[in-house]
């Protein structure tokens, strides 16, 4: 009886990882910083986390396009990602995928502590741009999380041309 109440959680708890680590490949759109900068008006910043531990980052906003790769691995709900262009990224450092919406502990757009929240291109459909009732509360909880959390995370950051 003990058995089967210690071997229960540790089983959910590994299934927990392995559906996280599967599901995070795929392409997202960045929503914003923890601080609250979030893309120009006309900008679309998306990054793509490829099954192979490649990732590619896409900024474009009319008269200007910036394109950048990497890589990034994960372990648990840890994960180091570096782009090789920017000096933005993240060693060992805690993220979240709630659902659609990605958390990474580092800030995209502007410098310092923080985290940058994204969604899902998948979950985005052109009858509902802005996501359901459900994902825009996930992204709130999110934003919040990151703000408690933003002084554990450290980070080398610089890049803002996409910011507002």
């Amino acid at each position: 009886m003990k058995m089967g109440k210690v071997l229960l959680p540790l089983l959910l708890s590994l299934f927990s990882i392995c559906l996280l680590a599967q599901s995070l490949p795929g392409t997202y759109s960045l929503i914003g910083d923890s601080d609250g900068t979030k893309p120009k008006a006309g900008a679309v910043i998306k990054m793509t986390l490829g099954a192979d531990g490649s990732v590619s980052l896409s900024a474009v906003q009319p008269g200007q396009t910036f394109q950048d790769s990497g890589t990034y691995r994960t372990s648990g709900d840890r994960m180091t990602l570096h782009f090789e262009a920017m000096d933005k990224g993240c060693t060992n450092q805690k993220y979240t995928l709630q659902g659609s919406v990605l958390t990474l502990p580092f800030k995209l757009l502007s410098d310092g502590p923080g985290a940058s929240t994204w969604t899902s291109a998948a979950s985005l459909n052109d009858e509902n741009p802005s996501g359901s009732p459900q994902e825009i509360t996930s992204v709130i909880a999110r934003f919040r999380w990151a703000r408690e959390y933003e002084g554990e995370m450290s980070i080398a950051l610089s890049r803002s041309d996409f910011a507002s």
